[in-house]
């Protein structure tokens, strides 16, 4: 879980990266924002290299960024949820 301290007018934008899941699978990795929440969701976004936005005022709580697996060359498709929690 990643931590972020400085809610509202403190935060500005954070951007973190997290290209660097791990896997045997060859298969193509996707990321979601889906399981956030709405008032959430409109504060964070993320591409399809996985570069996760917060956006500035940000408020309070953790927000939640799915990363999918593909299934390719006999592994199983699988997903896992990274959480961020801004305080």
């Amino acid at each position: 879980m990643y931590n972020l301290k400085g809610t509202g007018q403190n935060l500005t934008k954070a951007l973190f990266d997290i290209q660097s899941v791990s896997t045997n699978s060859s298969g193509k990795l996707t990321y979601s924002t889906a399981s956030n929440s709405k008032k959430l969701k409109k504060y964070i976004s993320v591409n399809k290299k996985g570069v996760v936005t917060l956006k500035k005022n940000a408020p309070k709580g953790t927000y939640k960024v799915k990363v999918t697996v593909a299934a390719k060359d006999g592994f199983k498709s699988v997903s896992r949820t990274i959480k961020i929690k801004v305080k």
